[in-house]
């Protein structure tokens, strides 16, 4: 029996929990996935251990990677800070407070 080809989707998707439960076991707390993300970056993760917070881009080889894609993960990684927030109902409407 022949075995069906894999979705370009479904393989990346695969890698990219594969990164998340490695990532879990290396001490982040929380890994958040960007599901059908075409932007740069696919997974975030939290080590507060290291009070560090990875932004992942996934590929399926290093030689997939492009100078562009390098630069953005830089640029953001350099150029944001943390800022916790909840976002809630109050009254007849959504509201973001900072915690």
């Amino acid at each position: 029996m022949k075995k069906k080809a894999v979705s370009p989707y479904v393989r990346g998707r695969q890698i990219e929990y594969q990164a998340k439960y490695k990532m879990l076991a290396m001490g982040a707390k929380l890994v958040v996935r960007s599901a059908r993300s075409k932007g740069p970056v696919d997974l975030v993760a939290f080590f507060p251990e290291r009070n560090e917070i990875w932004i992942v881009q996934v590929k399926v080889s290093k030689n997939k990677i492009r100078d562009d894609e390098i630069w953005v993960l830089r640029e953001l990684a350099g150029n944001y800070r943390v800022v916790p927030v909840l976002f809630y109902k109050l009254g007849d409407r959504y509201v973001f407070e900072r915690v």
